[in-house]
């Protein structure tokens, strides 16, 4: 097999190489994962990968125009890891639970939520929970997680969505406060804080990463992919350590992950249209 080009942060380093060769990684930010995404559907080598995230599923209804097709240039291999977003505050707000939250936005009063950059989770996350509970929504997009969260803990917006893996520290310090999770149940993580769905039926948001190859590639090698990915996603060393930042491991189905993802399109273009939502 020739040499892959993976994101396989999940790989433990202690365990022999799967395929007997390195794996490389090769970040590629910028354009709302555009520039990385559209160089992995251009890829011609057989062995290049994407390891993207769900701003893979907004993209295609946030923006008018994409340098790739993403639903012809792409072939689904697993699901990695998801988790749900904690609803936080800084922690000497009062804000005490998802209904002080809603009331923060209703009638004349206008709810501020920051997110590390517009069409991402947490910014789509704020405009779903705007548009079921018909809220006054100041959304606040930043540059990155740190501002947002330092500007959160300073009260300067009064909540955010954001990934346990960043909050948990902060929550933990006593800077943030955790309202809510996103989840369909509560996180192990912190089985004390409810789930949004106690507040509001029904609701669940999920973040997710995922593994995706050029659609030239043969499903055959596809499939080998897959099954070693989600072997190394089953070890106990991988799963624990992903558990103890809030996180649950993926490994389903190549096709399981490809109807996830088209669930994930849908509902999501269903908001950017529903909220006016614009690129930057």
């Amino acid at each position: 097999m020739a040499r892959p080009t993976l994101l396989l942060a999940f790989w433990p380093t202690n365990s022999p190489k799967k395929w007997g060769q390195p794996i490389t990684v090769d970040n590629k930010p910028g354009a709302s994962t555009q520039i990385g995404t559209d160089l992995v559907a251009k890829s011609k080598d057989g062995h290049t990968f994407l390891m993207t995230a769900s701003p893979f599923a907004v993209n295609p209804a946030l923006f008018t125009k994409l340098p790739y097709d993403t639903y012809k240039d792409f072939k689904p291999v697993t699901l990695v890891v998801r988790n749900g977003l904690l609803l936080v505050t800084s922690g000497t707000q009062p804000y005490a639970n998802v209904k002080d939250m809603i009331e923060a936005g209703k009638g004349d009063k206008t709810v501020s939520i920051a997110s590390p950059a517009n069409g991402s989770m947490a910014h789509m996350v704020s405009e779903l929970v705007a548009d079921t509970q018909k809220l006054n929504l100041l959304h606040v997009p930043y540059r990155g997680t740190p501002p947002a969260l330092t500007d959160v803990i300073g009260k300067q917006v009064q909540f955010m969505f954001d990934n346990p893996s960043t909050s948990l520290p902060l929550i933990k310090d006593g800077k943030l406060k955790a309202l809510a999770y996103t989840g369909p149940k509560r996180s192990k993580a912190l089985p004390n804080v409810p789930t949004v769905a106690e507040t509001i039926p029904g609701f669940e948001a999920m973040n997710w990463f995922g593994m995706l190859a050029p659609s030239a590639m043969e499903d055959k090698l596809l499939d080998r992919i897959a099954k070693d990915a989600n072997d190394i996603l089953k070890k106990k060393e991988v799963a624990d350590r992903f558990a103890s930042e809030g996180v649950e491991i993926g490994g389903i189905p190549r096709e399981a992950f490809g109807a996830f993802l088209a669930v994930e399109t849908i509902r999501w273009a269903k908001i950017v249209k529903a909220r006016n939502i614009k690129p930057d």
